[in-house]
């Protein structure tokens, strides 16, 4: 089999080019759609992470309450509620995920002990910074709610460099 210059068929060589861009064309767009699916299934896997952790800390109180004989009330559960509606789905999963990581020392404490030093949980949650995806945010705890189940909310704001 012979090869055939592109000298003599140059309508051959612009139908090779058409066909390359089309490729590239292609392989562009299957890029950009296969990336919007990767980026909905980070934020489903972030979001069920959390709700099975949520689950496995009720599944632990539960298992607690059962086992509890004393008379004093302990701290079950720590509830975090990121105030501000502005926020996407990505940053309101990783202060909540944050939050529990600092806060997960408070289960099975007394509530007395915590009632007497609140202040104490105000100054470790306050004025916290936290870096998601290069940008900073400043996290600020609006409300302490204290009892078998703590809630917390927290305000996220920009930091200022």
């Amino acid at each position: 089999m012979r090869i055939v210059p592109a000298s003599r068929h140059p309508r051959l060589f612009r139908y090779e080019m058409v066909f390359l861009f089309g490729l590239l064309c292609g392989a562009v767009l299957c890029l950009y759609v296969v990336g919007q699916q990767v980026d909905r299934y980070h934020l489903t896997l972030k979001t069920l992470t959390l709700e099975n952790a949520k689950l496995q800390e009720e599944i632990r109180a539960l298992q607690d309450k059962l086992k509890a004989q004393s008379a004093k009330p302990v701290v079950r559960k720590v509830d975090v509620v990121v105030l501000g509606d502005n926020l996407d789905a990505f940053l309101k999963a990783e202060v909540i995920s944050h939050v529990k990581k600092e806060t997960r020392f408070l289960v099975g404490l007394p509530v007395d002990s915590l009632l007497e030093t609140h202040r104490a949980l105000v100054r470790l949650l306050n004025n916290q910074t936290l870096t998601v995806e290069d940008r900073t945010f400043r996290l600020a705890l609006r409300t302490l709610v204290v009892g078998e189940t703590i809630a917390l909310y927290m305000e996220v704001n920009p930091a200022n460099s």
